[in-house]
């Protein structure tokens, strides 16, 4: 009866192994991810995700190889595929998990970068490194397009300080508060503080209301609300300010940038009317 008993046991995990494998080996070979599966250093077994990924014609042609024959000679690092592909998959086996960025090689000799994920679990009755492959070469096409750009926004930022430093117009930006209806000054070039009278310690970080009192008179603050709003440019001709420091005539030029800034260039007209 005890025999029994044990054989129905043995059965029924043997039973629950297999089911168990069944049930993992479908969900490996239907992955959209690339999956693969490392024994000793070599690949043993992949999924059909895998052998599209490498432009391969059948698993013929992935298992039974080391990852470093799926790899160009040497990685970014410059450290040899073989001794670094080595070394990742030790650290897998030491510490259970291990996550790194790769570069494999397609059959048809094109390289990817990948995300490796790499998972030590049994499988048929051995440790094993259960393989993911996260293709990397969108994510990697976007980051260098953000890096042009980057450069180029620089290039573009150190050539409109180059043209703000040396502007003989004033200019000076302008950042929306109130919903809009009025505006601290974030910066104005030697020009502008010239032709203002001002110095940037009296005006950077003021409300242009508080830094120059006639400027609602003067009919700025409306020009500066309207291009605020619909973000259309907008020119004010030759109109007198004046307030207890300053009386000057002054032709302003207004436009809205793409961050929301505002930008006021202004020159004095003062001796081309008297």
């Amino acid at each position: 009866m005890k025999k029994d008993t044990k054989d129905i046991v043995e059965c029924t995990q043997k039973t629950s192994s297999e089911t168990n494998s069944n049930s993992f080996m479908k969900v490996f070979n239907n992955s959209k991810d690339a999956l693969l599966i490392i024994s000793g250093n070599d690949f043993i077994e992949c999924n059909k995700s895998a052998v599209r990924l490498l432009n391969a014609k059948s698993k013929n042609d992935v298992l039974a190889t080391h990852p470093s024959q799926l790899s160009p000679k040497k990685q970014p690092d410059g450290m040899e595929s073989y001794k670094k592909a080595n070394e990742m998959m030790s650290i897998a086996y030491q510490k259970g998990f291990h996550r790194f960025e790769w570069v494999h090689e397609k059959l048809t000799g094109e390289v990817f970068p990948v995300e490796v994920s790499l998972t030590a679990i049994e499988y048929d009755n051995k440790l094993v490194l259960y393989t993911l492959w996260k293709d990397l070469t969108e994510k990697k096409k976007r980051e260098k397009q953000l890096i042009v750009s980057s450069n180029k926004l620089k290039h573009s930022e150190a050539r409109f300080r180059e043209l703000f430093n040396n502007m003989d117009s004033g200019v000076a930006i302008y950042e929306a508060i109130d919903n809009g209806n009025n505006f601290v000054m974030k910066k104005i070039n030697d020009s502008g503080c010239a032709l203002s009278n001002v110095t940037r310690k009296n005006v950077l970080g003021k409300c242009i209301t508080e830094s120059f009192p006639a400027v609602n008179e003067f009919g700025l603050l409306k020009i500066l609300q309207e291009v605020h709003r619909t973000g259309q440019s907008c020119r004010l001709p030759a109109t007198f300010y004046k307030d207890e420091k300053l009386a000057r005539w002054f032709e302003n030029f207004v436009y809205k940038l793409p961050s929301g800034e505002i930008i006021a260039i202004y020159d004095d007209k003062t001796k081309t009317i008297y």
